[in-house]
């Protein structure tokens, strides 16, 4: 089965899908390294949310979530990296994309 642009109709049909492309791409015991990336738009490109804005200053953004998001955590994140994972789960505009390994999470 070759990945293809043609819509499904149904979430059986889409995990179908998904079984079919891990037995192709699989390893001997079948076991398939793919992961998914769900976006909320067809036209998105694969590029990080952060870069699909027209201007954008990653700095002030990271400033701005840091100073407002405090709150939301119990243990303050220790680097610049541990503030992007949280920025990523609250749909702040970052630099990183989400993958996984599960389909149905993408979906």
């Amino acid at each position: 089965m070759n990945a293809t642009k043609e819509p499904v109709e149904t979430v059986s049909e889409f995990v179908a899908r998904a079984i079919g492309l891990c037995n192709d791409w699989g390893d001997k015991e079948g076991a398939a390294s793919l992961w998914f990336r769900g976006v909320s738009k067809e036209s998105y490109d694969l590029k990080p949310k952060l870069y699909r804005l027209e201007k954008f200053d990653e700095g002030e953004i990271l400033i701005d979530f840091k100073r407002f998001a405090i709150q939301l955590v119990e243990t303050k994140p220790e680097d610049d990296w541990e503030w992007y994972f949280l920025m990523q789960h609250y749909r702040a505009p970052t630099r990183l994309l989400d993958w996984t390994d599960g389909d149905l999470i993408a979906l």
